[in-house]
């Protein structure tokens, strides 16, 4: 079942892995916020990008953002290693480093099958 936006949005449609699909990017989302909540589209902008802001520093100065019901998005070390160069074989040393990692609710997964 496809969601049905109060809006008409012009979302970019791409290809992947032989299926169409559309990406929403962050303007749409501002569009949808502004039309569903009856604010200008200055504010809805503020709103969503306060919200973005929020989250990424929640990340970054904790570690972990949990919205129940949709995702934990949390920053995840990983250990130096050493990796190879396909074309030549040879050996790459990999520093360790930090790398966003994202987990959806079950709830959510359950939604997207519906």
């Amino acid at each position: 079942m496809e969601y049905q936006y109060p809006i008409e949005l012009n979302l970019k449609k791409i290809i992947v892995k032989n299926e169409r699909k559309l990406i929403m990017k962050k303007n749409d989302i501002i569009a949808v916020y502004a039309e569903k909540n009856n604010v200008t589209k200055k504010a809805a902008t503020e709103v969503v990008s306060s919200v973005i802001d929020i989250i990424k520093d929640g990340i970054l100065t904790e570690g972990v953002v949990d919205i129940t019901g949709f995702v934990k998005l949390e920053k995840v070390y990983k250990e130096a290693t050493t990796a190879r160069n396909p074309q030549t074989g040879e050996s790459i040393a990999v520093p360790a480093k930090y790398i966003p990692k994202a987990k959806f609710s079950s709830t959510f997964k359950r939604e997207i099958n519906e």
